[in-house]
């Protein structure tokens, strides 16, 4: 089996916004992971979004606009067309007019259709669209079939899978706080399985959208179709936490999960601080049993008391290594991935060994 090597993509709302920079990040990040055996690259939910809003209802650009970011991600795909690209979300938005018979359809199945709306709690289950309880529903009746409809805009938030010139589309399913009085969400799928030839190695992805990996989308997908575990499980968020028991990789198989509240910090005690009554601080290795002089790099000190140990004033010393939410399922375990490259800022280079 392959190694992928994967860049991981972050996504700091104060500071990288703009939408040519992002798509620019996209294609660096690619030319990094080129010529790995399977390139990778991904990016956390709603990466693409109104660079001027801040308001999570009104992060959606228009349907001309995620049509130019598709456009250029697919010259990105066509440029190396060995990298698989999952770069985050896309909010959009047409008008409700655009799609007047999908608009009545919608509205008068929705009763019985089943939602998610985090706000009252209500579990969208089997279904094929979904819709805002509050914004589509009053007492229980279809507000659209009353007459025109009460909003302007159906809202998406897409996540487009590219490899070789090709791409494949996922919305989101889950409905957390994302919609308003006037606007509507369509969310139509929760989870995506998609097969890809990559340099010649047949790799089955599964894709999840942050509260649908929460509620379980694409583990409740492939046990109702009775379809086996995936090699890459790959969840973009804004942010959900690594639900362990939602992991739907193969032993050997990896879960990557670009969170814009990346998991950047493991610690350890293995460093020990020792003061040199002379003078001068060592740090002792105690995996190693080797004393080496401290450096600030190594991390901040621990507020556990020094203790004095035969002259010698000791206490440990937190180390702080980069990890990744990159995890690789041996035997059962997900095991966390560390970085392997930071390439500035802006997104960090792992890997992992398929087996």
């Amino acid at each position: 089996m392959p190694r992928v090597t994967i860049a991981l993509l972050k996504d700091d709302k104060t500071q990288y916004r703009d939408i040519r920079f992002k798509l620019e990040g996209v294609r660096t990040a690619a030319s990094y992971v080129r010529n790995a055996e399977v390139g990778l690259v991904v990016a956390p939910e709603y990466f693409f979004r109104d660079p001027n809003q801040n308001d999570l209802k009104n992060y959606h650009v228009s349907r001309d606009e995620k049509t130019r970011i598709q456009d250029s991600l697919l010259d990105v795909s066509r440029d190396f067309p060995n990298v698989v690209l999952a770069p985050g979300t896309v909010a959009w938005k047409q008008p409700t007019s655009d799609r007047p018979r999908f608009v009545s359809e919608v509205a008068l199945k929705g009763s019985s259709q089943g939602y998610f709306d985090h706000s009252v709690g209500m579990t969208a289950l089997n279904k094929s669209v979904s819709m805002s309880l509050t914004a589509l529903t009053q007492s229980g009746n279809p507000l659209f079939a009353l007459g025109p409809p009460p909003v302007s805009h159906l809202l998406y938030n897409t996540l487009y899978l590219y490899h070789d010139g090709h791409y494949w589309g996922l919305d989101k399913q889950g409905d957390f706080h994302e919609s308003s009085s006037d606007k509507v969400l369509v969310y139509e799928h929760g989870a995506m399985l998609q097969e890809l030839r990559v340099n010649g190695y047949r790799l089955r992805f599964g894709l999840e959208i942050c509260l649908d990996h929460v509620n379980g989308r694409l583990a409740q997908h492939l046990q109702g179709t009775g379809e086996g575990p995936v090699d890459l499980h790959v969840i973009m968020s804004d942010f959900a936490f690594n639900k362990a028991q939602h992991f739907c990789a193969r032993d050997g198989g990896a879960v990557v999960h670009a969170s814009t509240k990346e998991r950047a910090v493991e610690i350890s005690k293995r460093y020990i601080e020792v003061d040199h009554p002379s003078g001068g601080t060592q740090v002792l290795d105690t995996k190693k049993g080797a004393l080496r002089p401290f450096k600030p790099s190594l991390g901040p000190q621990s507020s556990v008391a020094p203790t004095n140990v035969g002259g010698f004033w000791v206490r440990p010393l937190l180390h702080n290594k980069r990890v990744t939410n990159v995890f690789q399922n041996v035997g059962g375990t997900y095991v966390n991935q560390r970085v392997e490259h930071q390439l500035g800022e802006y997104f960090t280079l792992t890997g992992v060994n398929l087996r």
